[in-house]
């Protein structure tokens, strides 16, 4: 199906964010910062790549402080279209 048969514009683009479980509150930074390193050299290998791009995704790994700020940006994106849209939660 086409995109204007199926009511999508081609540029449409929707975030997933994915992240393990938050560490504990004041786990020393170091230990998340080694946690994040390896999480990081996982997603970059050739198998994980392969298995993400059959699945219509893409990673971008990057540091605990880059992840907070688009999570961050994501509430701040969609918390507006919300209130735009006059959306209500029960």
């Amino acid at each position: 199906m086409d995109n204007a048969r199926s009511g999508t514009d081609r540029n449409f683009q929707a975030a997933c964010a994915g992240a393990p479980q938050r560490p504990p509150a004041r786990t020393p930074a170091s230990i998340v910062n080694r946690l994040n390193a390896a999480i990081n050299e996982g997603l970059r290998t050739e198998e994980m790549q392969t298995i993400i791009t059959r699945l219509g995704a893409v990673t971008n790994p990057g540091t605990p402080g880059e992840f907070g700020a688009f999570i961050a940006s994501q509430f701040e994106k969609w918390t507006a279209v919300g209130k735009a849209a006059n959306v209500k939660i029960d």
